[in-house]
């Protein structure tokens, strides 16, 4: 118990140390995501649910961060797919993947609340699924919006913009 205590604390000081020491940037969304990772397959490969239990809160603040701060574009300095923020996204979709494949294969080793009342498996397929959505679409809006600025407002560009604009507008399905 006491063991369990000191890990919980330990990792508590790690999680806050991240966003200190990388001042509130999308690598801190990624410091978290990698660190709920290997908290969930460490949690299955030395059969310890102290980690899985800790990542839990971890994947929450990551769910957070993409939503309220890492989605936010600047389209005036905006760079397609080799930005922070992308960089943020996938990593974060893929952690999503593998921890979800992970929980699946090691079913039988979830305790019941997990099994009965989370559903932790469905959920990260699900936000995944919902931040590929989002990603693709900041994308589509950063790049068009961009290239809106970019055109001016000549009359030789008006016909281009209008499709930029038709483009960024339209939703991806």
């Amino acid at each position: 118990m006491v063991v369990n205590i000191l890990i919980g604390i330990a990792l508590l000081f790690i999680a806050v140390a991240i966003p200190v020491q990388l001042k509130d940037s999308p690598w801190t969304t990624i410091a978290w995501v990698t660190l709920g990772t290997a908290l969930v397959w460490l949690s299955f490969r030395f059969k310890m649910e102290v980690f899985r239990m800790s990542a839990y809160p971890i994947l929450a603040a990551v769910v957070f961060r993409l939503v309220f701060f890492d989605i936010n574009l600047d389209t005036r300095s905006f760079v397609p797919v080799m930005n922070e923020r992308f960089l943020a996204y996938i990593i974060s979709i893929l952690a999503m993947y593998f921890i979800s494949y992970n929980v699946r294969q090691n079913r039988e080793i979830l305790s019941e609340w997990e099994k009965n009342t989370f559903h932790i498996y469905p959920l990260l397929l699900i936000a995944a699924h919902l931040f590929s959505i989002i990603l693709l679409s900041t994308e589509t809006w950063g790049y068009c919006s961009r290239q809106i600025l970019e055109a001016g407002s000549s009359s030789d560009t008006r016909f281009m913009v209008s499709g930029l604009r038709s483009a960024r507008n339209r939703p991806i399905s």
